[in-house]
């Protein structure tokens, strides 16, 4: 059974007008992915999250970071794979025609290979419903890419090791009441952001009676609705992303 979740607080990510562009003084020339040096040579920029896991039309104002040119072509594969895999759990179908995501449709058309690879992974629960055995590699490959990206954009901060992170991952329908409603909570610290890194454009302060700080709040940032939602702790290095009302995601650093 699917628990709807209600995130609180929520803003909107095109409500903050241009926050797409990464600043100059908040890179240290490294990619965030595989924490090798950025030159002229191989130096790119990468959207987040991949559009393969967003619907058309896209938000305004994508936010990008520097990567190295090996990144972000290497995650293309493992990012088609993950994308056509959430879809066929999500609708229990390997059925092209039922598939509603027309990214998804593309990828499959042209290249049938990734949906049979997912279709010879099943494991039937029941008559009417499976599970996949997935390729864990490549689903923790695109996690931990999100998971870096939001951290290093919103945060500033490079996380190189994937040891450091401690990474789980669950669908709505295998989730209580109660974990929904831990899921859809925010961060909240007794500390602010640091002063310039993107997080302090969207936390919330939390007053007591007398209109004085007791805390800060970040919100769930909705960067697409009903498809991509994520929050970022300010301290802690935290994530959690719900992707398409199905998948949550929580990361958190164990270092």
């Amino acid at each position: 059974m699917l628990h709807p979740l209600h995130l609180h607080p929520v803003i909107n990510y095109e409500d903050f007008g241009v926050r797409h562009e990464f600043l100059p003084w908040q890179l240290n020339d490294l990619c965030p992915y595989c924490g090798v040096s950025l030159d002229s040579t191989n130096k790119t920029v990468d959207h987040i999250p991949s559009k393969t896991l967003l619907n058309r039309p896209f938000p305004a104002n994508l936010a990008a970071i520097p990567c190295c040119l090996h990144c972000n072509q290497g995650f293309s594969s493992d990012e088609e794979y993950f994308a056509v895999l959430l879809e066929c759990v999500k609708h229990q179908t390997f059925d092209k025609r039922k598939l509603t995501r027309d990214s998804v449709l593309k990828t499959v058309t042209h290249t049938p290979a990734i949906l049979e690879t997912i279709k010879n992974s099943v494991v039937y629960d029941s008559p009417t419903h499976f599970t996949i055995a997935p390729d864990d590699r490549r689903v923790k490959a695109v996690l931990l890419k999100l998971v870096k990206a939001h951290l290093c954009f919103e945060n500033s901060h490079y996380l190189i090791n994937d040891n450091e992170l401690l990474l789980s991952i669950s669908t709505l329908d295998n989730m209580s009441v109660t974990d929904c409603s831990l899921f859809a909570e925010p961060f909240n610290s007794s500390l602010l952001p640091e002063v310039g890194s993107r997080a302090l454009n969207s936390v919330m302060i939390i007053q007591d009676e007398n209109a004085r700080m007791i805390g800060s709040c970040s919100p769930w940032i909705d960067y697409q609705k009903e498809t991509y939602s994520f929050c970022v702790a300010t301290t802690g290095d935290k994530v959690k992303i719900l992707l398409h009302e199905f998948l949550c995601v929580y990361a958190e650093l164990i270092v």
